[in-house]
Formats: structure tokens, sequence, C-alpha cells
């Protein structure tokens, strides 16, 4: 028997295995670490995806796509058992259009790994992000989540100018330009399919590659922190900076994060001395005068800022910070990544909880008040992290803690995510993302006619519910 067989408990999955390893061999298939009746598949092609759809089919058991920056995504696998495809291993980058600033790559690649092609091949074009993530890439922040954001691009899906997908028939479709031709310069003229794909968290089909838009490099940028002595400053000052449609990035970190980030799993009592937040802004240009006019705009906001209470110190160069304090990296990555990596061995048994609400600029402060005093009152600290979209019309509260896992069920959680929930949708936000556990809790209403739609949608890509996350009991976008 083989050694992926042998480890193997129940009889059907013993045949699954067998047919995947015929599939991919023995090398990628493996079963999960903590649940044994489920097993990792690694593709390397859209053959190997479409083989491991039909095997899916065939044993009747749901299929859960993985790509870099979801591989701490917490599910409940089903009781008789499921695939994780595991995209990781498709991570070549197919192309790099100069004349048309375009890049072509498949799921496993990094907006890192992006990047570092880009300034291998020394031309002028860059990404249309100031920080390039390691530890997500393209497909998971543009398509399966549809949650990241900067103030330069918008949605960071709007980045995404075609996919090539597989569809749960074995079928492949491709959207914008490359469905008449070879290029993949474009979206239209025809209808635009991308939204089908973009933010179903894989539900619809499976996007095996991917067109992203590329922008000339700039030749000075500047990633800035400001601490600031009130979180209502910070926030106003970021809504004035997205309004002007002129800075890369600007959102707010709360206190609690350098904290996390430099003392493990806890946080320790805030210093008299210390800021309540910080703002971070990012911005560019081509020339020095260019770079000027931008910093004198980020100096008005922040005065206007400062006249409805609170203060801003000296800014820091983020790059010099973190030369002092490596420990603080993963900042350089917000917000397209949120992620907490290397918190010590005491914080080994906790996980990253998440729950973000996308919600009214106007109501950004008093939502991220509400959610710290919801979490104070039951003796739990949050990091709560709060970003204006480009315009200032609206924005995003992300609420991350740590829960040990013992406690990551417990009613106090339960009710604080009701309670959250509750109290942001009286103000007009709306739950994105949220754990399984807490549907109930946050009780996100659709009107029917809307969720219906939505509905038919799934069932004529997935007639068989093959792709349905609700299946992992991870809750569908819609």
């Amino acid at each position: 028997m083989s050694t992926t067989r042998a480890r193997i408990h129940t009889a059907p999955t013993t045949a699954l295995a067998s047919d995947l390893v015929a599939i991919t061999g023995e090398a990628r298939v493996r079963p999960h670490e903590e649940h044994g009746h489920v097993l990792v598949v690694k593709a390397t092609a859209n053959q190997d995806v479409r083989a491991v759809f039909e095997a899916a089919k065939k044993h009747d058991v749901p299929i859960l796509p993985m790509a870099p920056g979801l591989e701490t995504t917490r599910f409940e696998p089903p009781g008789n058992g499921g695939i994780l495809l595991d995209l990781s291993l498709m991570n070549r980058i197919l192309e790099i259009n100069h004349s048309r600033r375009y890049a072509v790559v498949e799921p496993g690649v990094s907006w890192a790994d992006l990047e570092a092609r880009l300034l291998d091949e020394g031309g002028d074009l860059a990404l249309p992000l100031s920080s390039a993530p390691r530890v997500i890439g393209p497909w998971a922040s543009c398509l399966f989540d549809g949650d990241g954001q900067g103030l330069a691009i918008g949605n960071v899906d709007d980045l995404v100018l075609g996919v090539e997908a597989v569809l749960p028939n074995g079928s492949i479709v491709r959207t914008g330009s490359r469905a008449t031709g070879d290029a993949w310069w474009g979206r239209g003229p025809l209808p635009d399919l991308l939204p089908l794909f973009a933010g179903w968290r894989g539900s619809t089909g499976l996007a095996t590659r991917l067109s992203l838009s590329l922008r000339y490099r700039r030749r000075h940028l500047r990633r800035l922190l400001l601490p600031a002595s009130a979180c209502r400053a910070a926030i106003a000052a970021s809504i004035r900076l997205a309004r002007t449609r002129l800075f890369e990035e600007a959102h707010v970190i709360p206190w609690t994060l350098p904290h996390l980030l430099l003392g493990g799993s806890r946080i320790r009592k805030r210093h008299p001395n210390e800021p309540l937040a910080w703002l971070a802004v990012d911005f560019s240009g081509d020339s020095l005068p260019e770079l000027e006019y931008k910093r004198v705009r980020l100096a008005q906001a922040l005065y206007q800022a400062s006249r409805r209470g609170g203060s801003f110190e000296d800014p820091l160069a983020l790059g010099d910070l973190l030369r002092v304090a490596p420990s603080l990296d993963p900042i350089e990555d917000l917000p397209i990544a949120l992620h907490l990596p290397g918190l010590g061995k005491e914080n080994q048994r906790a996980k990253l909880e998440i729950l973000a609400f996308h919600g009214p600029a106007s109501m950004l402060v008093d939502g991220a008040s509400t959610v710290e005093n919801l979490f104070a009152r039951r003796d739990l600290v949050p990091i709560v992290l709060v970003r204006p979209i480009p315009g200032g019309y609206h924005g995003i509260i992300h609420v991350a803690w740590l829960s040990p896992e013992e406690n990551e069920n417990s009613v106090e959680l339960r009710d604080t995510a009701h309670d959250a929930s509750r109290q942001l949708a009286e103000m007009g936000f709306i739950p994105h993302r949220y754990a399984a556990r807490f549907a109930d809790e946050i009780g996100l209403e659709v009107e029917r006619a809307t969720r219906d739609v939505a509905g038919k949608l799934r069932t004529a890509f997935d007639p068989g519910g093959l792709l349905d996350p609700i299946k992992w009991g991870i809750p569908r976008p819609l």
C-alpha cells in the first residue's frame, strides 16, 4: 500500500486518494495534518484542476481552493471528507507585456514575486501598489476575497484585466480582451464577466490565470508613519487624504498592533506618552516639486483634522523604523495583507480572528470607537485598523484579535461579534469578512431578491455545489 493511502483511515477517502494519486502523482497528495479525512492536492496546471473536479464529483466531496495568503483560512471540514486544492505550485509569471503594461500570472504568484520580476527585468514598470506583500498574492487579494483596497487603485480587483477560469463542468472561460484573441489588455468592449469570479471566494469557478495592469515606476516614494494623540484625528486626516486622490495610501493603525508585534501574545498597558494611533501615509512622484506639493496637502489635512481634537507628531520614515525594530515588519504590507507572523512560542495556541465592516466614511470614527468600547467591556483588546476608500466616500473597519483555541467559541466572543455587528449595522455598515461560527451573531441581512439572484448564479456555474464554501464552514460572500 502507498504511503499516502496508508495514512488514510476511511474507505471512501482511500478510494479518493487513489484517484488523486493517479492524477498528480503520490508526491502531490497528502492527508491534512489536522483532519485526516481531508486530502491536500497540489495542482500544477489546468488539466490537474479539471481532473480533480472530476474526482470530487465522482466521490461526492467538495473542494476548497488554497493559494498564498489563504493558508491560515479556518474551516470546518465536511464529515464525508473533502479536497483542499493547493495552487501554490501554479506559480509562474507567464507574461510581462511592457508596451501594453500588463502581467499574466498564476494563483501561486505573490505580489513580492511579481515586483521582484519587474525589478529584474530593469524596465520602467511597477506594481500599482506602494507595497508588495510577501504572504499574499493577486489571486487571493483580487479574486478570492475582494477586500483589498488602496487609495491609488480603489478595490484591488480593479487591477485585474481578465482571467482564465476552470468551471466545475471542466470547461475553460476567458474574460475581457483575451476572449477574442491572445492579448489581455483590457476588460472591454465586451460585457465584463470578471465580476462573476472576483470576490466570490471561488464558488463560481477557479481562476487559474489573471492579467494585472501595471503602472510606470515613480522616481520617488515616501512611506511615513505619523504618531497621533487621538484616533479621531487620525481617521479624519485619512479621510481628507482619500478625498484628494493624490496619495497611494492613508490608513490608521491602533497602538495595539505594534505592542502585539513587539511583545508576543500579550498587549502591555499603554504608556501615557505613547500615541493612541499611527497614521500611515504613502505618496510618490516623478519630481521633487510634485513630492513637495503632496507634503503641503498632507500638512493641510493634518491641520484640519487637528482642529477636531488631537495632534500629530513629526513623521517617521517607515523604512527607518523597520531598520530599528524589524519585528514591526508586517506593518509594511498593510493594508493589502493583515498578518502577524512570529508571535512567539507563548502564542502558538492562539489564532488571529478578523472581522471586517464596510460603511460610510462619515461614520468611521464612531464605528471604530464603538468596536473598541465593546471589546473593552469584556476585557478584550482588539486591533482596529481603519481605511478610507478613494474619494473618501466610504471605508473599512478591520477588527482583529488573538483568540486562544480553548476560548475561540466562547459566549463572550459571540456576544461581542453580535453586538458589534448590530451597532455598526445601525450606522450603515455591512459585515464582509467573518468566521462561520459568527454567522448567526453577525446576521447579515440581504434583500431576498438579491440573494436569490446570487444563488441562481452559483447554481448555474456549479449545480452540484462542488465549490460551495459553506460546506467548509466558510460563509458565502452573498
